[in-house]
């Protein structure tokens, strides 16, 4: 009898630990990692398991253990053309899928990065708003992200989402 019991409560433990770990998982569909209607869409899905961040007007610093989604870090409105600088830089340790896009008023998608290693960019923006976002598919890493603003007197905003 005694090992009857014995044997009950090491069965419910293993039922509730793989209910507690079912119960952990993220539900992401990978698919939509790469689907440019998706990325453009408006509005943010994204989780985290470890999230760490810097953030300043024209730089945001990233950490960040198993992302999954797309988060939008800076709104970019223009009234004209212009240019506007971008520097990426994704560290060594990166694992899974990232990448850094922007999206553009139009709804157009543009890969900027998704690799380790700095990257400089010239954004040419048309009139309308654009977004600079970042997408991740359970992805380990660091990134950092500054904006080179031209000088005054500027024809675009910059606005923060962060």
């Amino acid at each position: 009898m005694n090992w009857f019991r014995q044997s009950l409560v090491v069965f419910f433990a293993l039922v509730a630990s793989f209910a507690f770990l079912a119960c952990g998982q993220i539900s992401f569909d990978s698919a939509l990692f790469s689907n440019d209607a998706w990325i453009a869409r408006e509005g943010d899905s994204y989780s985290y398991i470890r999230h760490t961040q810097t953030v300043g007007e024209a730089e945001v610093k990233i950490g960040f253990t198993g992302f999954y989604g797309k988060q939008s870090l800076w709104a970019l409105k223009s009234v004209g053309a212009a240019d506007l600088g971008l520097n990426i830089d994704i560290a060594a340790g990166l694992r899974g899928h990232y990448k850094v896009c922007l999206v553009e008023a139009l709804g157009r998608v543009t890969v900027l990065a998704s690799a380790r290693g700095s990257s400089s960019h010239t954004l040419a923006l048309s009139p309308g708003t654009h977004y600079i976002v970042v997408v991740g598919d359970a992805a380990y890493g660091n990134v950092t992200l500054r904006l080179l603003e031209g000088p005054e007197p500027r024809p675009y905003e910059v606005r923060l989402l962060l």
